[in-house]
């Protein structure tokens, strides 16, 4: 993202292993309530440890707009705000 080749993207995170590099990028990312982005089709390799889909984004309009996508995706349409 940070060379401009996506405006946004999913990752997972395990200690930081996600939030932390995008600082040094100029990427913004967030660690969603749990649930409010699903992760259906996501295998995770520590259950109770490793956070799911972490929402990543060059700014904080295309960071809202992934969350929202994501969300509706899942849930059929039903928004978040």
């Amino acid at each position: 993202m940070a060379a401009g080749f996506a405006f946004a993207a999913l990752g997972t995170d395990d200690g930081g292993s996600n939030r932390i590099p995008s600082q040094f990028t100029g990427v913004v990312c967030m660690k969603p309530t749990f649930g409010l982005v699903p992760r259906t089709g996501v295998e995770t390799v520590a259950r109770g440890w490793e956070v799911i889909n972490h929402p990543n984004a060059r700014g904080l309009v295309a960071l809202a707009r992934k969350v929202q996508y994501e969300h509706d995706r899942v849930t059929g349409g039903n928004t978040l705000a």
